[in-house]
């Protein structure tokens, strides 16, 4: 069996400047084409060095219609096909109170429920809204059983 390694960033990533609902800092809109470079230089690094990147995925997966604008969509497919791309849906969560309540622990942990954050397919499918054009809804079912097989 070969080397997995697990790609929390890419996905932070994506959130963060991919997102057009999402406010930004005045600065991160310039950071935008450093932080390009560096996300994919460190992508193709670790597709060099390990023969499985399994990304960490909150939410609709975004990385897919990333990673196909990066890659190509018959070379992302390859990918999922050797096994060499897999997502890990991420639903724990941690919180904390923001006022003291006496017996009460101010940490507390949970775990996401939504379509979007708990089934895979749903993840998918919400993913592929910010693709333009749009993939074939067929293709959402075969990927999401290769390439999505466990929740966080």
């Amino acid at each position: 069996m070969g080397q997995t390694i697990f790609c929390p960033g890419l996905n932070e990533f994506c959130r963060k400047y991919l997102d057009a609902d999402r406010a930004v800092a005045p600065a991160d809109p310039a950071q935008f084409a450093i932080r390009l470079a560096e996300e994919n230089t460190s992508l193709f690094e670790q597709f060099m060095l390990f023969d499985k990147i399994s990304f960490k995925v909150y939410g609709e997966n975004i990385l897919v219609p990333y990673l196909i604008g990066q890659l190509g969509q018959n070379v992302f497919e390859s990918l999922v096909e050797q096994g060499a791309i897999g997502f890990t849906l991420w639903t724990p969560l941690v919180t904390y109170l923001t006022q003291d309540i006496p017996g009460v622990i101010a940490l507390q942990a949970g775990a996401q429920s939504s379509p979007a954050h708990s089934d895979p397919e749903a993840s998918l499918e919400l993913g592929f809204k910010w693709m333009r054009p749009q993939l074939f809804a067929r293709s959402v079912g075969s990927w999401s059983r290769s390439c999505c097989p466990s929740i966080a």
